[in-house]
């Protein structure tokens, strides 16, 4: 092959039948996958002809491009093997066919009109046509167009690399591996800015879509890569629970090879200690990849409340353990803190409201009440706060016979009522094996000098529960700790007594959820 530092230009044949001793034909295959619209200048006027005896259907053709072997055997070496091994046909000139995927016959011909030049003029094309490009100049052997398109992608700046085109350089081909070797760089920097904190891309919805479609590939990158973040090593597998659950549904699934390579991942002696017993071993997921021992061992590593992390892991280690021989990572260092830790929601509720659903309660058929107050993603599932009146004594027709038997009218709105604050996932899965770890707080408005005040915040670690076919939802039935109220009036004193009630006659509720396991 000619050395690129001495190449001379022949751009003045290209598309001449001067010289010209082959004839080159730009065939799409239809039934090629098509990675998106090819657009490089203007597009010529194709030809589609009648499948012949020995054509196949699907293949969009073009005239043929008057080629020159000298030119097209020195920088190919696809053209080189065709032509060396011509032998006579029919025709006068060889002929040469190629094919490529659907869309780009263009970028075909561009690719051609770069072998006949000293330097290969990309013109304007997109970032998306360039690794377009780069494929069917490995496909074909053309090296110097692939360090053409290299030099072109490592001139745009970090910042300007599209989403596309950094998963597309983690996926191309090993031919095209060398010559993008110098982007990785930024392609890798890229990937980390984009969805390198895992609890940030799993809490927002554009993120969570992107991070769940990654080829296995880059998902794979992503993890191996040091810098990123999470907020405990939990969220490692949230990640490729879900995006097995979304390779399932929308891309056909994955292998058992690649779920095995993104479990391994899992740095087990930084998972939060009741993560590994109440999720991991009940997981058919991780059961793919470590076995029953593994999996013990992996409680062990696992980090406890007031020892070093990592300190059974070295122990282990020092004991020469099969387990850390074969799960490298269950050595590696604890990951960087994400930026998000919990989920913190604040609500003003005012009290006007909450009057109406007390008195809604205390003369509806039903005894209890739940108002949704706010909802967020905690590693992509959705997490409601939920507000709840529950009522005692007799409902429907049994309240309304005890009204007409007292001849008290009022008789239902003077019954014993408690509020509480609720937290639960929006949707709940029957396998589902759940712990949360959570605090509420009702904040004191600013305090005069001759109140106290204020409401101690409540904490509560509580494994999730099944009542009948029914999940019962996390919290506290009576957040103010007051009990039973027969009243609204008396309910209200007792708040503002508290010191519970802001400007504008409200109460400011706060939750904080630091751990779902």
């Amino acid at each position: 092959m000619v050395d690129n530092a001495c190449v001379p230009d022949f751009s003045e044949f290209f598309g001449k039948q001067e010289l010209s001793d082959v004839n080159v034909f730009l065939e799409e295959d239809n039934a090629a996958a098509c990675t998106g619209s090819s657009a490089a200048g203007k597009k010529r006027k194709r030809s589609k002809k009648a499948p012949g005896p020995n054509e196949d259907e699907g293949i969009v053709q073009q005239p043929p491009l008057p080629g020159h072997s000298m030119v097209l055997v020195a920088f190919s070496e696809f053209f080189k093997a065709k032509l060396m091994g011509w032998s006579a046909g029919p025709s006068s000139k060889p002929e040469i066919r190629l094919s490529v995927p659907a869309g780009q016959l263009e970028l075909g011909e561009l690719l051609l009109r770069a072998m006949y030049q000293s330097q290969p003029d990309l013109g304007t094309i997109s970032q998306e046509q360039l690794l377009q490009l780069l494929i069917l100049a490995d496909r074909y052997g053309v090296n110097k167009v692939m360090h053409a398109i290299a030099a072109a992608l490592q001139a745009v700046p970090q910042a300007e690399l599209q989403c596309e085109t950094v998963l597309g350089l983690y996926t191309l081909p090993p031919g095209c591996t060398d010559a993008c070797k110098p982007l990785m760089p930024a392609a890798q920097q890229q990937l980390q800015q984009q969805l390198g904190d895992l609890m940030v891309a799993l809490s927002d919805s554009t993120k969570r879509q992107r991070l769940l479609a990654l080829p296995h590939k880059v998902l794979l990158a992503l993890l191996q890569d040091e810098e990123t973040k999470v907020a405990a090593e939990n969220t490692v597998f949230r990640v490729i629970e879900s995006w097995h659950d979304y390779q399932q549904q929308h891309c056909g699934g994955s292998s058992k090879q690649e779920l095995v390579q993104l479990l391994e991942q899992i740095r087990m002696q930084h998972c939060t200690q009741p993560f590994v017993p109440t999720v991991l071993v009940e997981s058919p997921l991780a059961a793919k990849c470590f076995s029953a021992l593994d999996l013990r061992l992996a409680c062990i590593c696992s980090s406890t409340p007031g020892s070093e992390p990592g300190l059974m892991s070295t122990a282990l280690e020092q004991a020469r353990c099969p387990a850390l021989a074969r799960f490298q990572s269950w050595k590696q260092p604890k990951r960087p803190a994400s930026a998000v830790t919990k989920i913190s929601m604040e609500q003003e509720v005012s009290l006007a409201d909450l009057k109406q659903k007390v008195e809604a309660a205390q003369q509806g058929g039903n005894d209890t009440f739940y108002t949704l107050l706010e909802s967020q993603r905690w590693q992509g599932e959705v997490f409601e706060v939920s507000l709840k009146v529950g009522v005692e004594g007799e409902t429907g027709e049994g309240a309304a016979a005890a009204s007409q038997a007292t001849g008290a009218a009022t008789a239902s709105s003077s019954r014993p009522f408690s509020v509480g604050i609720f937290v639960g996932p929006q949707l709940w899965r029957k396998d589902m094996l759940r712990l949360i770890s959570f605090s509420v707080t009702a904040s004191a408005a600013q305090p005069a000098p001759h109140q106290h005040g204020g409401f101690v915040p409540r904490h509560k670690t509580q494994r999730m529960t099944r009542q009948g076919f029914r999940f019962q939802k996390w919290g506290w039935p009576n957040i103010f700790s007051y009990g039973t109220v027969d009243s609204w009036a008396a309910f209200e004193a007792k708040l503002r007594a508290d010191n519970l009630v802001h400007a504008g006659d409200c109460l400011h509720i706060k939750v904080k959820i630091t751990e779902v396991l």
